[in-house]
């Protein structure tokens, strides 16, 4: 929404990650009115936050995660190296390598 004079960076790329994972963890966006003009005055000042019930039994891990990412600034925003690293992905993949890969099964004739 904002013009910058370095264009569209990679930083646009880990806003969106975290405007998703937002959503994935708990099925409705960061920002929202129903105004859209009040929708994008409340994306420009980053004003988004994690209510109750929904939020509750989400680890503060992953809630960092997200304030890392939404951050108005993109100097101050996680880098997707960055991210990769944060200990919300950081366990997530060490969980999936734990996992034994099984191949999928045929259908049944």
């Amino acid at each position: 929404l904002r013009r910058s004079p370095e264009g569209y960076t990679n930083a646009v790329d880990m806003w969106s990650i975290g405007v998703i994972a937002y959503v994935l963890l708990c099925g409705f966006q960061p920002f929202h009115h129903e105004n859209m003009h009040t929708q994008f005055q409340i994306i420009l000042r980053g004003e988004y936050w994690f209510p109750s019930p929904y939020w509750d039994p989400k680890s503060k891990i992953a809630k960092d995660f997200i304030k890392q990412l939404l951050v108005l600034n993109p100097a101050e925003r996680l880098t997707a190296r960055q991210a990769l690293l944060h200990p919300f992905l950081a366990s997530e993949v060490a969980q999936v390598a734990a996992t034994p890969a099984t191949a999928p099964q045929p259908p049944a004739a």
